[in-house]
């Protein structure tokens, strides 16, 4: 038979063996981040913008006056006696009645830095996460619960020998699954240190030196300014660098599922990078027998022309040419006259070329058909 519950002591010895393995995870109070050290960018030859303070409600000064005391005791903020840059604070009250103190930077800061501009993920990226799982309706199963319960109401009868089996808690669950991990962050940063080119990499990233020549860098010095270092690992943007040693790892995980050549590398696009990489997921697709078999071989259709008109100024084509100093024109040819019109434009907006088609049409008549590659040079 199947035990149903585990008991609390088991609980609590696994508890304790993760707060072991993991005591900084499970320390209180405010945790300190001494990996990375912000830098905020400003924006050319900015000036420093230094906002007075706004006036603060008497009734809640007190309490102002207590959360900086607070944020003094734990070293969040810590006073000076001069800056070139100051931003009022604004202070809710929160439903516990506590006071959330925030600063201001709209007043000046937020306009004077760089601004970090990351790309907002489009659903074909997180469709293709998804491959290979399936969608099961749970509302058929609605009585499963229910049922198991019927077993405790059962008067068991003490026995000598009890054969039995202890469920794993979701905690063992979450050890084992990250112990079987195919690529962990600790084998990514040990094979990094022992492969000399991207050591050198490191180096050079974090020095911000990088030499003139050198072929074997040359990937990574074109990208250079996407590169960084976290936990002794190689960043390119969010996509983590993988040493030469793991890449076939890594390529048969992007490959569970056998998602074809274009979502493979999109996935990989968005989570790991080496020089390559889109041609090495190209090459493990093609050698894949199942993906060849399920590859999609669609029906060639034969070139048709267009049908000869019978009349001048029955179908005309129309497309751009240029820029040609700075000056594009818009081509309209007869079809059955091969007559040619060109009208000089500035831009190639929508309403500069419905204006000159219809100066166009106002001196030959409307055609019955406008042949055009909609819009694309």
């Amino acid at each position: 038979m199947m035990v149903a519950e585990v008991k609390a002591d088991q609980n609590d010895e696994v508890a304790m063996e993760l707060k072991k393995t993991y005591p900084e995870v499970f320390e209180g109070g405010l945790g300190l981040c001494t990996k990375e050290k912000a830098d905020l960018q400003l924006v050319g030859d900015v000036r420093p913008v230094f906002k007075a303070c706004r006036p603060v409600p008497h009734a809640a000064v007190e309490a102002v006056e207590k959360e900086l005391d607070r944020l003094l005791e734990m070293k969040v903020t810590a006073p000076v006696t001069h800056n070139e840059w100051a931003a009022p604070i604004v202070c809710v009250r929160k439903s516990n009645g506590k006071l959330r103190m925030c600063a201001d930077f709209s007043t000046g800061l937020n306009k004077a830095l760089e601004s970090f501009d990351y790309p907002l993920p489009v659903p074909e990226d997180i469709f293709a996460t998804l491959n290979g799982g399936a969608y099961v309706n749970t509302t058929k199963f609605g009585q499963a619960d229910g049922l198991s319960r019927l077993m405790r109401k059962h008067q068991v009868e003490n026995e000598d020998i009890v054969i039995a089996a202890v469920e794993n808690d979701v905690c063992t669950l979450l050890k084992e699954c990250i112990r079987r991990l195919p690529v962990t962050a600790t084998d990514v940063e040990s094979y990094t240190k022992s492969d000399p080119v991207l050591r050198k990499v490191i180096s050079c990233v974090k020095n911000g030196k990088w030499p003139k020549v050198n072929q074997k860098l040359a990937h990574f010095q074109n990208r250079r300014e996407t590169l960084s270092v976290v936990g002794g690992c190689l960043m390119s943007g969010e996509r983590v660098v993988i040493p030469p040693e793991l890449r076939s790892k890594v390529l048969k995980e992007l490959h569970i599922g056998h998602p074809g050549i274009v979502r493979m590398k999109k996935l990989a696009r968005s989570y790991v990078y080496w020089p390559n990489i889109d041609s090495d997921c190209e090459d493990m697709v093609r050698r894949c027998t199942n993906c060849q078999e399920a590859a999609k071989n669609p029906t060639k259709v034969p070139l048709k022309t267009w049908p000869s008109p019978t009349r001048v100024w029955q179908r005309v084509h129309v497309d751009f040419a240029g820029p040609l100093e700075g000056i594009y024109y818009l081509v309209v040819v007869d079809a059955f006259s091969k007559w040619p019109e060109m009208i000089g434009m500035s831009n190639i907006s929508a309403t500069k070329t419905v204006k000159a088609l219809k100066s166009l049409f106002a001196r030959y008549g409307l055609p019955q058909t406008i042949v055009s590659d909609n819009g694309h040079g």
